[in-house]
Protein backbone atom coordinates (compact mmCIF):
# COMPACT_ATOMS: atom_id res chain seq x y z
CA UNK A 1 0.00 0.00 0.00
CA UNK A 2 2.75 2.48 0.94
CA UNK A 3 4.69 2.47 -2.34
CA UNK A 4 1.62 2.39 -4.57
CA UNK A 5 -0.16 5.20 -2.73
CA UNK A 6 3.01 7.29 -2.92
CA UNK A 7 3.13 6.86 -6.69
CA UNK A 8 -0.48 8.01 -7.04
CA UNK A 9 0.07 11.07 -4.87
CA UNK A 10 3.34 12.17 -6.50
CA UNK A 11 1.81 11.79 -9.97
CA UNK A 12 -1.06 14.08 -9.02
CA UNK A 13 1.27 16.63 -7.42
CA UNK A 14 3.31 16.68 -10.62
CA UNK A 15 0.24 17.26 -12.80
CA UNK A 16 -1.06 20.04 -10.57
CA UNK A 17 2.36 21.71 -10.42
CA UNK A 18 3.54 21.49 -14.01
CA UNK A 19 0.42 21.06 -16.18
CA UNK A 20 -1.78 24.19 -16.40
CA UNK A 21 -4.72 22.01 -17.43
CA UNK A 22 -4.79 20.40 -13.98
CA UNK A 23 -3.47 23.24 -11.82
CA UNK A 24 -5.55 23.77 -8.68
CA UNK A 25 -3.73 26.87 -7.44
CA UNK A 26 -2.24 25.03 -4.48
CA UNK A 27 1.47 24.91 -3.67
CA UNK A 28 3.31 21.62 -3.18
CA UNK A 29 3.38 22.25 0.56
CA UNK A 30 -0.35 22.85 0.66
CA UNK A 31 -1.04 19.62 -1.22
CA UNK A 32 1.18 17.61 1.14
CA UNK A 33 -0.68 19.03 4.13
CA UNK A 34 -4.23 18.92 2.74
CA UNK A 35 -6.22 15.65 2.73
CA UNK A 36 -5.85 14.04 -0.70
CA UNK A 37 -9.54 13.85 -1.53
CA UNK A 38 -9.69 17.66 -1.64
CA UNK A 39 -7.26 17.96 -4.55
CA UNK A 40 -6.68 14.53 -6.11
CA UNK A 41 -7.28 14.56 -9.85
CA UNK A 42 -8.74 11.06 -10.06
CA UNK A 43 -10.17 10.66 -6.57
CA UNK A 44 -13.79 10.66 -7.75
CA UNK A 45 -13.12 7.62 -9.91
CA UNK A 46 -10.69 5.96 -7.54
CA UNK A 47 -12.44 5.98 -4.17
CA UNK A 48 -11.97 2.23 -3.82
CA UNK A 49 -8.32 2.19 -4.86
CA UNK A 50 -5.10 3.47 -3.41
CA UNK A 51 -6.49 7.01 -3.26
CA UNK A 52 -8.46 5.94 -0.22
CA UNK A 53 -5.18 5.26 1.62
CA UNK A 54 -3.26 8.35 0.51
CA UNK A 55 -4.37 10.57 3.45
CA UNK A 56 -2.68 8.12 5.83
CA UNK A 57 0.39 8.22 3.61
CA UNK A 58 0.40 12.02 3.82
CA UNK A 59 0.48 11.75 7.61
CA UNK A 60 3.36 9.30 7.36
CA UNK A 61 5.29 11.69 5.12
CA UNK A 62 4.87 14.54 7.61
CA UNK A 63 6.10 12.24 10.38
CA UNK A 64 9.36 11.74 8.46
CA UNK A 65 9.88 15.48 7.83
CA UNK A 66 13.07 16.90 9.39
CA UNK A 67 12.96 20.47 8.14
CA UNK A 68 10.19 23.00 7.64
CA UNK A 69 10.80 23.92 4.01
CA UNK A 70 9.04 25.41 1.03
CA UNK A 71 9.27 22.72 -1.65
CA UNK A 72 8.50 25.26 -4.36
CA UNK A 73 11.65 27.17 -3.35
CA UNK A 74 13.60 23.92 -3.36
CA UNK A 75 12.63 23.34 -6.97
CA UNK A 76 13.34 26.93 -7.98
CA UNK A 77 16.78 26.98 -6.33
CA UNK A 78 18.04 23.45 -6.97
CA UNK A 79 15.66 22.10 -9.65
CA UNK A 80 14.96 19.38 -7.10
CA UNK A 81 11.64 17.59 -6.73
CA UNK A 82 10.01 16.66 -3.44
CA UNK A 83 11.94 13.36 -3.44
CA UNK A 84 15.36 15.01 -3.31
CA UNK A 85 18.61 13.94 -1.66
CA UNK A 86 19.31 17.45 -0.37
CA UNK A 87 20.14 17.45 3.34
CA UNK A 88 19.53 19.89 6.19
CA UNK A 89 22.32 21.81 7.94
CA UNK A 90 22.40 18.96 10.49
CA UNK A 91 23.09 16.40 7.73
CA UNK A 92 19.58 14.92 7.90
CA UNK A 93 17.49 14.26 4.84
CA UNK A 94 14.86 16.96 4.45
CA UNK A 95 12.32 14.15 4.50
CA UNK A 96 13.50 10.61 5.18
CA UNK A 97 10.43 9.05 3.57
CA UNK A 98 10.50 11.05 0.33
CA UNK A 99 14.24 10.45 0.03
CA UNK A 100 13.87 6.73 0.69
CA UNK A 101 10.99 6.13 -1.70
CA UNK A 102 13.25 7.11 -4.64
CA UNK A 103 16.84 6.51 -3.54
CA UNK A 104 16.84 3.74 -0.93
CA UNK A 105 13.66 2.19 0.45
CA UNK A 106 15.60 0.54 3.28
CA UNK A 107 16.32 4.05 4.58
CA UNK A 108 12.63 4.43 5.49
CA UNK A 109 12.66 1.14 7.35
CA UNK A 110 15.92 1.94 9.15
CA UNK A 111 14.76 5.35 10.36
CA UNK A 112 11.42 3.96 11.55
CA UNK A 113 13.06 1.04 13.35
CA UNK A 114 15.55 3.34 15.06
CA UNK A 115 12.66 4.61 17.15
CA UNK A 116 9.94 1.94 16.86
CA UNK A 117 11.62 -1.45 16.50
CA UNK A 118 10.81 -2.52 20.06
CA UNK A 119 7.19 -1.42 19.74
CA UNK A 120 6.22 -1.95 16.09
CA UNK A 121 8.92 -2.84 13.53
CA UNK A 122 8.44 -1.28 10.12
CA UNK A 123 7.68 -4.60 8.41
CA UNK A 124 4.80 -5.15 10.85
CA UNK A 125 3.57 -1.60 10.33
CA UNK A 126 3.70 -2.05 6.55
CA UNK A 127 1.71 -5.28 6.78
CA UNK A 128 -0.88 -3.49 8.92
CA UNK A 129 -1.24 -0.87 6.17
CA UNK A 130 -1.56 -3.59 3.51
CA UNK A 131 -4.33 -5.30 5.48
CA UNK A 132 -6.22 -2.03 5.59
CA UNK A 133 -5.81 -1.53 1.84
CA UNK A 134 -7.24 -4.99 1.17
CA UNK A 135 -10.52 -3.72 2.68
CA UNK A 136 -10.65 -0.75 0.30
CA UNK A 137 -13.82 -2.01 -1.34
CA UNK A 138 -15.74 -1.52 1.88
CA UNK A 139 -15.66 0.99 4.67
CA UNK A 140 -12.42 1.03 6.61
CA UNK A 141 -12.61 0.02 10.25
CA UNK A 142 -12.35 3.13 12.42
CA UNK A 143 -10.25 1.21 14.90
CA UNK A 144 -7.75 0.08 12.27
CA UNK A 145 -7.39 3.57 10.80
CA UNK A 146 -6.97 5.14 14.22
CA UNK A 147 -4.37 2.53 15.20
CA UNK A 148 -2.28 3.38 12.14
CA UNK A 149 -2.62 7.10 12.82
CA UNK A 150 -1.50 6.56 16.40
CA UNK A 151 1.44 4.40 15.29
CA UNK A 152 2.57 7.21 13.01
CA UNK A 153 2.16 9.77 15.79
CA UNK A 154 4.24 7.62 18.16
CA UNK A 155 7.04 7.48 15.61
CA UNK A 156 6.90 11.22 14.93
CA UNK A 157 7.05 12.01 18.64
CA UNK A 158 10.03 9.79 19.31
CA UNK A 159 11.96 10.95 16.25
CA UNK A 160 11.46 14.66 16.79
CA UNK A 161 12.19 14.49 20.50
CA UNK A 162 15.43 12.69 19.71
CA UNK A 163 16.38 15.19 17.02
CA UNK A 164 15.57 18.13 19.28
CA UNK A 165 17.44 16.69 22.25
CA UNK A 166 20.53 16.09 20.14
CA UNK A 167 20.48 19.48 18.44
CA UNK A 168 19.57 18.18 14.97
CA UNK A 169 16.52 20.44 14.82
CA UNK A 170 15.70 23.70 16.58
CA UNK A 171 12.75 24.28 18.89
CA UNK A 172 11.24 26.49 16.19
CA UNK A 173 11.51 23.67 13.63
CA UNK A 174 10.06 21.20 16.13
CA UNK A 175 7.06 23.44 16.74
CA UNK A 176 6.51 23.94 13.02
CA UNK A 177 6.68 20.21 12.29
CA UNK A 178 4.38 19.47 15.20
CA UNK A 179 1.87 22.07 14.05
CA UNK A 180 1.73 20.69 10.52
CA UNK A 181 1.37 17.13 11.79
CA UNK A 182 -1.35 17.97 14.31
CA UNK A 183 -3.35 19.91 11.73
CA UNK A 184 -3.40 17.02 9.27
CA UNK A 185 -4.00 14.46 12.03
CA UNK A 186 -7.16 16.25 13.07
CA UNK A 187 -8.32 16.72 9.46
CA UNK A 188 -8.04 12.98 8.89
CA UNK A 189 -10.50 12.37 11.70
CA UNK A 190 -13.04 14.07 9.45
CA UNK A 191 -11.71 12.43 6.29
CA UNK A 192 -12.25 8.94 7.70
CA UNK A 193 -15.25 9.92 9.87
CA UNK A 194 -13.61 8.31 12.88
CA UNK A 195 -15.85 9.83 15.55
CA UNK A 196 -19.21 10.40 13.85
CA UNK A 197 -21.06 10.96 17.13
CA UNK A 198 -18.67 13.55 18.53
CA UNK A 199 -18.67 17.28 17.94
CA UNK A 200 -15.13 17.78 19.27
CA UNK A 201 -12.72 15.76 17.16
CA UNK A 202 -9.22 15.90 18.58
CA UNK A 203 -6.34 13.46 18.33
CA UNK A 204 -3.25 12.78 20.39
CA UNK A 205 -0.84 13.59 17.55
CA UNK A 206 2.36 15.25 18.75
CA UNK A 207 2.84 15.73 22.44
CA UNK A 208 5.22 18.13 24.16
Amino acid sequence: MISESTADMIADIGLHTFNPEFSNGMTINQMLKTPYEKWAIHSANNVSGYAKCVPLLQLLILAFQNESINYQDLYTKYKAGICSDIKTNSDLQINDFLYGIIYDYSHIKNVWNKFMENKLPFDDFSRKCDRLYQKRGSNFSNQEVLEIMNDIADFANLKNKYNLRNGFITQQTNESLRGDFNTLWNQLIYTYNLFPNRTEKEGPSFDD
